[in-house]
């Protein structure tokens, strides 16, 4: 094998080692992109799912302030209610 042989050879074998080197960087870059969007998605699918349990509570919460309004409301009128028939109960017994 002459020297040019020889020297066309190494060369061939320096490139291909660039080659591989340069596509296993890529896979390796191909690779953290995938990684970082599937975080990214996964940290949107977090929040989403954070905002609606938020949602949900607050929700919960406030209907359980109009069900306390409501037996407040209710406690009222009947208190009313029993009042003005203790009323009318006096009247009549005069």
């Amino acid at each position: 094998m002459s020297n040019y042989e020889r020297e066309n050879s190494l060369e061939r074998e320096l490139a291909e080692e660039d080659m591989m080197v340069a596509a296993a960087e890529a896979s390796v870059e191909r690779r953290d992109r995938a990684r970082e969007r599937r975080e990214e998605r996964e940290r949107e699918e977090r929040e989403e799912r954070e905002e609606r349990e938020r949602y949900a509570r607050e929700r919960e919460e406030q209907r359980e302030r109009e069900r306390e309004e409501e037996r407040r409301l209710d406690d009222l009128y009947q208190a009313s209610l029993d009042a003005a028939v203790a009323s009318r109960e006096r009247r009549g017994r005069r």
